[in-house]
């Protein structure tokens, strides 16, 4: 990862910290007045670096982490241009040596190609490739309109002949029953 610099500066009150953190002497001047003293230069000096220090540490973590959030959106948007741009150019297909071939075709018009390609397809009557044994070849189109019409002919259609199947089962049941009862009330009776 390159790293970047960039100037910043940090300021530090030293007389407001120390204040802050209740660091103060209380005397007298030459005179006899009563005065407040911070301490020698040096240390307000060296409080103000080790604070910078601090800050300076903390800050360049925090800056790492919205420069790389701002370097990803970048990096976003341009991707997004970029793959716009290639769509929208097209594509020109290729030999088998990789070798550009025929004028760009948008990616629209190799999904409909590809889509033609797949439907008009001959496939056997299981919907795989044909091998060649004399099997039944049809385009991919009409293998998915025989299975649809096998699925509906099982499904609604079939049930509706079973419902017609058991209609005339139970008619043919009705009219066996009739003549057997009356034949056998003729044989008991007569």
């Amino acid at each position: 990862m390159k790293e970047f610099t960039a100037p910043v500066q940090i300021v530090v009150d030293t007389d407001k910290l120390l204040d802050q953190i209740g660091w103060r002497s209380r005397g007298y001047d030459s005179d006899g007045d009563p005065c407040e003293e911070t301490g020698p230069a040096e240390l307000r000096r060296d409080l103000a670096t080790e604070v910078a220090k601090i800050l300076a540490l903390k800050l360049r973590e925090e800056m790492k982490s919205v420069v790389r959030k701002v370097i990803a959106e970048i990096a976003r948007d341009r991707a997004a241009t970029i793959v716009d741009d290639v769509l929208t150019a097209g594509f020109r297909k290729t030999n088998s040596y990789g070798e550009p071939v025929g004028d760009p075709v948008t990616l629209r018009e190799l999904v409909v190609a590809e889509v033609s390609n797949q439907l008009t397809r001959q496939v056997d009557e299981s919907g795989r490739t044909p091998d060649g044994y004399g099997r039944t070849r049809m385009s991919y189109v009409q293998y998915v309109a025989r299975t649809a019409a096998a699925e509906a002919l099982r499904g609604e259609l079939g049930a509706a002949a079973a419902a017609a199947v058991d209609e005339v089962k139970a008619g043919v049941t009705a009219m066996v029953a009739e003549e057997l009862g009356k034949k056998i009330v003729r044989a008991v009776t007569g």
